[in-house]
């Protein structure tokens, strides 16, 4: 819906569909690499290192 502001019209469009920032979720029996796993770890361990340093 336009909105006009001293002779300016404002135009807002809806917000972008936000882009997936994480892989999609696994289906149900799908084989989980190595590398997923270690992946998993090494992001959880990296978080720890985070917290614990402040």
């Amino acid at each position: 819906m336009p909105v006009i502001i001293n002779e300016t019209e404002i135009v807002v469009e809806p917000p972008p569909a936000p882009a997936p920032s994480m892989p999609t979720a696994a289906l149900p029996g799908a084989q989980v690499t190595p590398e997923e796993i270690m992946r998993v770890v090494q992001r959880q361990s990296d978080r720890v290192a985070r917290v614990w340093a402040d």
